[in-house]
């Protein structure tokens, strides 16, 4: 296992795009147990699955591009099974930058904190059409999903189904 990144670490500017792809059992101890993108380049993932992930932060993923202009797009993706044993079971979204998430499905994460998808400290989140069941966040807040410090102030969540998600604390 790695570090950073268990399938795919990005940096200084790089982009990535992923479709039609199956991303399964990496783990990296820190950061991204599938992919971790630590750059200000967009992410865009499309048609793919990403199960039995796992690391510290972002079981599946962790996107920290550090940029507010930077934008990360999941759609028709489905994450399942996925397990961060810190923060995001699925997606751990952080400094900056928009993510969007569309027509997903976010199935079985977990984490002690934002069991499907932790997001704090970026300037905006647009969920549309993304279905979130059975996550859990077995220490803390949100079981589907915490959404923090969204410093832009703006947050779009649209014909989302959030469906038997626990958590020990809130949401």
């Amino acid at each position: 296992s790695e570090y950073i990144g268990g399938a795919f670490r990005t940096q200084d500017g790089a982009s990535l795009s992923i479709s039609n792809s199956t991303v399964s059992g990496n783990s990296a101890s820190d950061y991204g147990g599938a992919i971790h993108h630590g750059s200000n380049g967009d992410l865009v993932i499309e048609s793919s699955t990403f199960s039995n992930n796992t690391s510290d932060i972002g079981g599946a993923i962790r996107w920290r591009p550090n940029s507010g202009s930077a934008t990360a797009q999941l759609e028709n993706t489905v994450c399942s099974g996925n397990e961060a044993s810190g923060v995001g079971g699925c997606i751990a979204a952080q400094s900056g930058g928009v993510l969007e998430i569309s027509d997903n499905e976010n199935l079985e994460n977990t984490a002690p904190v934002g069991g499907g998808i932790f997001a704090a400290d970026i300037e905006e989140v647009v969920a549309r059409g993304n279905l979130f069941c059975l996550n859990s966040a077995t220490d803390g807040d949100g079981g589907g999903a915490l959404l923090s410090e969204i410093s832009g102030g703006d947050h779009s969540w649209t014909n989302n189904r959030m469906v038997e998600n626990s958590a020990t604390g809130s949401g």
